[in-house]
């Protein structure tokens, strides 16, 4: 009882940790963008290109360093590592934006102050490239597997909250220019205690792992056992035989069937042969990955989702600046775009270990048509390029109730989808799908910032709406298996 009451100590603690983690990360994203009054009146060179691109430099960093966290994650202590990878790299975002304040005023002023907000942007996509892509590894490492969809959002919940906060605080912290210098240092100062608590107790596994992340039909009774499903059954051969990845049961262990040149990681119930994922090169496995036509699938409707909505959720103040709200309503609503898109990653766990499990598709679907709905109703309470006054003239309070709801169905798509490209490409681990899913991400999030300030702000909601169809369209060719014990 005393140590599954420490397994159990643990696990919250380590959530706190990278939910903090993941949370400071996304937090040095938009402060400049948060602030661009205050920003320019800092530094004089700063233009509104300038703002856009630090938001850019985060997701094209992040891309190349992608294939090295993936190297990282597979690899011994992997996990733990690319949490304190991401940590360091946060903190020096940070740092760079505090020295190019502290310098003195005549360099800020040239071309050296907006070089350092540059690099302050690049060190933020690179801390991304390490933690973005772990949640699912890590729900598997600590979780066992009915809890894993709800440890996968609750990882996923600092992703969002680190810029809903940013949004949150900007106007407290930044309430004339010259002030900047407090939001930044805040960004500091959230840093430590996540770096803290990972160079004092991170421990790589749960205490004991064999029992605390065994499925629930391994520690119930008989009865639960009589419940283990076909999909199960089949991916018995390579649970049974799992090698120690940060001292926990790892799902990609040798097995004795015979070897399969053909499928390196295909599963089958009539005893086909499967190859030790261990034992193939890193390049294989992610192959593996990107070629499993159901992941790809998957992959791209998550990506096509998040990708452009994080980037128009950033660039609300922006890209919103003709409907003349004033600077406090537009950060409220990217407060409630990226704030709901934290509650929707901690609810949708609920929901899809309580009531979807084994049918993430058809959960993924229902959020992609709620998605959809919700941007529907929100393009009629704004102007658009065929109406100059909106169809619904509601008042902004219920604007505010649609970007949340976006947010909120838009923000469930990523822990599920990752979920279900978990399920769908085992035996390889979690680490590889999940930071697929963030580099083709990023893609459709650089390609949305940099069409931002080259297309009709009218048109960028409509264009959302869209995406959700193209998104819908793309689930119905997927075809769900659920391999994973």
């Amino acid at each position: 009882m005393q140590a599954s009451r420490r397994v159990v100590v643990d696990r919250f603690y380590m959530l706190v940790v990278f939910v903090w983690a993941s949370m400071v990360q996304s937090l040095t994203w938009p402060p400049v963008a948060a602030a661009p009054d205050a920003a320019k009146h800092d530094f004089p060179h700063l233009t509104d290109a300038d703002i856009m691109m630090q938001l850019n430099w985060g997701p094209i960093i992040q891309m190349p360093f992608i294939p090295l966290a993936i190297a990282i994650i597979n690899g011994r202590n992997g996990l733990n590592r690319c949490v304190r990878l991401g940590i360091v790299f946060a903190a020096v975002s940070a740092g760079l934006r505090m020295a190019s304040l502290a310098i003195p005023s005549d360099l800020r002023q040239s071309a050296l102050g907006l070089w350092l907000l540059q690099a302050a942007g690049m060190a933020c996509g690179i801390s991304g490239a390490f933690l973005q892509g772990a949640p699912t590894r890590f729900s598997a490492v600590w979780f066992p597997p009915e809890q894993r969809a709800r440890a996968t959002g609750c990882a996923f919940v600092g992703i969002g909250l680190g810029q809903a906060i940013c949004y949150a605080v900007c106007p407290l912290l930044v309430r004339n220019v010259g002030e900047l210098g407090n939001m930044f240092l805040f960004q500091l100062l959230v840093i430590i205690p996540p770096a803290v608590c990972s160079l004092v107790y991170f421990p790589e596994k749960p205490l004991h792992p064999e029992i605390e992340t065994a499925p629930l039909a391994q520690r119930g009774s008989e009865g639960a056992r009589s419940n283990v499903t076909h999909a199960d059954q089949c991916a018995v051969p390579l649970t049974q035989a799992e090698l120690p990845v940060h001292g926990v049961q790892d799902r990609t262990a040798p097995t004795p069937q015979t070897h399969s040149p053909e499928s390196p990681t295909s599963n089958s119930c009539n005893g086909s042969a499967h190859t030790d994922p261990k034992s193939l090169p890193l390049w294989r496995l992610v192959v593996s990955v990107m070629c499993q036509p159901s992941s790809l699938l998957v992959s791209l409707t998550c990506s096509l989702a998040n990708g452009p909505y994080q980037a128009w959720g950033a660039s609300l103040p922006t890209i919103w600046s003709h409907l003349h709200y004033g600077r406090t309503q537009t950060d409220i609503l990217s407060f409630a775009s990226l704030g709901a898109y934290t509650v929707g990653c901690y609810f949708v766990g609920e929901l899809g270990d309580r009531v979807f499990r084994g049918r993430l598709k058809e959960l993924l679907c229902l959020l992609l048509w709620a998605a959809f709905a919700s941007f529907a109703w929100l393009c009629l309470m704004l102007p658009s390029s065929f109406r100059s006054t909106p169809l619904l003239q509601w008042g902004f309070a219920p604007v505010v109730v649609a970007v949340f709801l976006t947010g909120a169905f838009v923000g469930a798509t990523s822990p599920i989808a990752m979920e279900l490209c978990a399920e769908l490409t085992f035996p390889a681990q979690e680490g590889i799908s999940g930071n697929f899913i963030i580099f083709v991400t990023q893609i459709f999030t650089i390609i949305m910032l940099f069409a931002t300030p080259l297309i009709d702000p009218l048109v960028t909601t409509p264009m959302m709406a869209v995406s959700m169809t193209a998104c819908i369209a793309l689930m119905l060719a997927v075809k769900p298996r659920y391999l994973r014990r």
